[in-house]
């Protein structure tokens, strides 16, 4: 058994550990969680690992070279906090793709929220489209795995469209994007086509 093997069964150990805290149904799924390195604070109930973060959940996976584990408690969630240069996140969904990357990604598994800071850059691609957007924080709320609302904030926001014939290119100060209605909504937009 190899070192790197140990540290990878203390950290599935960890993670069973802090799992505890979701729903038998979505414990079921599978949160997997690999590093080169781990250190696990008991009076602060985290973990702290360093080296090819791996984390998997349900149709996501997020890398980066640190993390922080925090626990659930009474007063807050579960959270993954993974920082990079950059921190890669793809989330494969029913009828799209997203990718991104930035500077830190924190996950709440239990409230489905991945909040992702520091020179976020998102590509989501479906059948037809495809569109990206620079920001530097954005908030994906998920249900079940799939993407339910995007909020990007801070200015300027670029949003860019591919179409057949031109590239549409948006500045705006926020974006709002529902995905069950496929609207978004911009605030204080200027249109560059």
């Amino acid at each position: 058994m190899t070192f790197k093997f140990k540290i990878l069964l203390f950290s599935y150990g960890f993670i069973a550990l802090i799992c505890s805290c979701l729903t038998a149904s979505e414990a079921e799924i599978g949160l997997d969680v690999t590093a080169d390195q781990s250190d696990f604070n008991l009076q602060t109930s985290s973990s702290r690992l360093q080296g090819n973060i791996i984390l998997k959940h349900l149709g996501l996976k997020v890398t980066g070279d640190e993390a922080e584990v925090i626990a659930a408690s009474e007063s807050q969630s579960q959270l993954f906090i993974i920082s990079g240069e950059p921190v890669r996140f793809e989330l494969k969904a029913a009828t799209s793709n997203m990718s991104a990357t930035a500077g830190q990604l924190t996950y709440k598994p239990y409230l489905e929220l991945i909040e992702i800071q520091d020179k976020v850059s998102i590509t989501q691609t479906t059948a037809d489209t495809q569109f990206q957007i620079s920001a530097e924080e954005l908030q994906i709320t998920l249900k079940m795995g799939q993407p339910l609302q995007l909020i990007a904030k801070g200015v300027p926001i670029v949003f860019s469209q591919q179409l057949t014939d031109r590239k549409i290119v948006i500045n705006a100060d926020k974006i709002d994007w529902d995905a069950e209605s496929h609207i978004a909504f911009l605030s204080q937009a200027t249109v560059i086509d």
